[in-house]
């Protein structure tokens, strides 16, 4: 048997892993890491060092890079020809019913799970939705029931109770597995915290190394924004050019971009996933 052969079915033989691949054709393995399970492209690093891991544990030697590959593409086949089409989500998900999903984007990889019927919600260690992380995404706290969001308001520079309910409308909205999304625009004169408002903001939903970005050099840019998060934010935008707002409310009312390759360098990701999103 080749090594390419055993790191394959060392990897099939895991009742806890799966392969699968989306809508567009992009493949996914999902696998048990420590205590829990990750999803990954099969085409990503990640997914690759599982290989060598699986190998090696069960031999106690390193496996050639030739076989590593090997497997991998053998394995992505199988995700696209063999496995069951689900769709992967970055950081919000549904379950088209009832149940909205949030990424805590944790070591542990838990989601907290919220009934929008009931309003009540629970932390879950395994999700039954598949989630994916870009690089970038970081953790949510894990929620706790009894707050009060007028300690948020203490910390946001507004006017009047108008701009409270819009910003509060907004976050309620962020939080949807689904769009059309509101589009948050925040403006005031210089030193009017406008900035810290979104970076306040999008650290309830979506926090990310890189909070605010600068204005998209074109579509491409943008598109590898979208996929990289859920909420894009973009920050001193003296004026709006015609080509940025249309795409902008093409995002946030579910329009889609094709882009070249993936952020990260993975083969198949063509294009940014889910487009609709959340926007400041």
């Amino acid at each position: 048997m080749s090594q390419a052969t055993a790191i394959a079915d060392l990897f099939a033989t895991d009742d806890q892993a799966a392969l699968f691949h989306n809508g567009e054709g992009e493949t996914f393995a999902t696998f048990p890491v420590e205590d829990h399970r990750e999803t990954w492209p099969t085409a990503c690093r990640r997914f690759r060092r599982h290989l060598q891991r699986l190998y090696y544990c069960a031999t106690q030697e390193a496996a050639k890079s030739s076989a590593i590959a090997e497997a991998q593409a053998t394995l992505e086949a199988q995700a696209l020809y063999k496995g069951a089409q689900q769709e992967v989500h970055a950081r919000v998900a549904g379950d088209g019913v009832d149940l909205i999903y949030v990424d805590l984007c944790d070591e542990k990889w838990r989601v907290v799970e919220i009934s929008a019927s009931v309003g009540t919600f629970r932390v879950v260690d395994d999700s039954p939705v598949r989630f994916i992380r870009a690089q970038g995404m970081l953790a949510l706290p894990v929620p706790e029931h009894g707050g009060n969001l007028l300690a948020l308001r203490q910390l946001l520079n507004l006017t009047d109770d108008g701009d409270w309910t819009l910003v509060l409308a907004w976050l309620v909205a962020a939080l949807r597995p689904t769009g059309p999304y509101p589009i948050l625009l925040v403006h005031g004169e210089q030193g009017t915290a406008k900035s810290m408002l979104v970076r306040i903001l999008r650290k309830f939903v979506d926090p990310n190394k890189a909070d605010l970005r600068a204005e998209p050099r074109d579509t491409r840019d943008l598109a590898i924004a979208a996929a990289n998060g859920w909420i894009i934010a973009l920050d001193n935008l003296s004026h709006i050019e015609p080509w940025l707002s249309d795409a902008l409310c093409r995002l946030s009312t579910g329009g889609g971009f094709a882009t070249p390759s993936d952020p990260h360098g993975h083969r198949g990701n063509r294009h940014a996933g889910r487009s609709d999103r959340p926007l400041h």
